[in-house]
């Protein structure tokens, strides 16, 4: 075994890389990678046709969840 410094961990990006110039020209709806499912579901709950029913949305804090929820839902 030997010690990892931190160079093999750390990736770096460079913008000049990417397709666009700044964040403002990308889809503020954009898809949601990883969270189809989550997306299904909660078009799921937004359709049920009865009142006092709730939906639980789970994630790490900063992951986008309360938006998701709110754009899936706005479109059902």
């Amino acid at each position: 075994m030997r010690e990892l410094g931190p160079d093999p961990l750390l990736r770096r990006c460079d913008p000049a890389n990417l397709p666009f110039s700044g964040t403002d020209e990308l889809p503020a709806d954009g898809p949601t990678l990883g969270q189809q499912r989550a997306r299904e579901a909660i078009a799921l709950a937004a359709r049920i046709g009865s009142h006092g029913h709730n939906a639980y949305v789970m994630g790490q804090p900063g992951s986008g969840r309360h938006a998701v929820a709110r754009s899936v839902a706005a479109e059902e």
